[in-house]
């Protein structure tokens, strides 16, 4: 069972670890572990795509970036029931690397910055499904932006793919339970 309160410290890290696992971790012992507070304590699995630790070396740091990383997907998780996170990150370690790449970039700090709010037309898409348009009225006045960095983040993932990847994205994706996909767009516009 992951638990969700300690996402990196692993002392006996294996690179048999799951793709989820190299993102969500798991605890060992009592001392709760916090990335954020002290990325200089992040130890980087060796499970990591090499496209992630390549481009994450030139860019400032694997540690870093892979503390940014397991911090957010911390902050996802806590956003659903116990069995929902166990469940959402086995289906995501099914996802070609690929994917998995894509969305760990996204983790440690993609970020979308500004973007212009969303038009009549994408507010109506995003409300078609009932997780949208809760979503949609919760975040009243910021939707529109909220929106539109959904939408930047989600190209910027399927951009990356090849078809067969992209296509196996937006399997996973479409079939996430409530609960992940609210989590997941919660942590897309913060």
């Amino acid at each position: 069972m992951t638990d969700r309160n300690d996402v990196i410290h692993r002392p006996d890290w294996a690179p048999a670890a799951s793709a989820a696992e190299t993102i969500a971790g798991s605890r060992y012992g009592s001392d709760a572990f916090m990335p954020a507070a002290a990325p200089h304590l992040v130890v980087v699995s060796d499970n990591l795509p090499a496209k992630n630790r390549e481009a994450w070396a030139r860019e400032g740091g694997v540690q870093v970036r892979a503390g940014v990383a397991q911090g957010t997907a911390l902050a996802i998780l806590d956003g659903m029931a116990e069995d929902l996170a166990e469940e959402t990150l086995s289906s995501f370690d099914a996802l070609p690397e690929a994917a998995q790449a894509a969305v760990f970039d996204e983790l440690s700090g993609g970020g979308s910055g500004y973007v212009r709010a969303a038009s009549d037309e994408e507010m109506a898409a995003f409300r078609k499904t009932e997780d949208g348009a809760n979503l949609a009225a919760q975040w009243g006045s910021n939707a529109r932006r909220n929106v539109s960095k959904v939408n930047a983040t989600l190209k910027r993932i399927v951009g990356q793919l090849s078809e067969a990847d992209r296509k196996a994205f937006a399997d996973w994706w479409v079939g996430l339970d409530q609960g992940a996909e609210t989590a997941i767009l919660k942590a897309m516009v913060k």
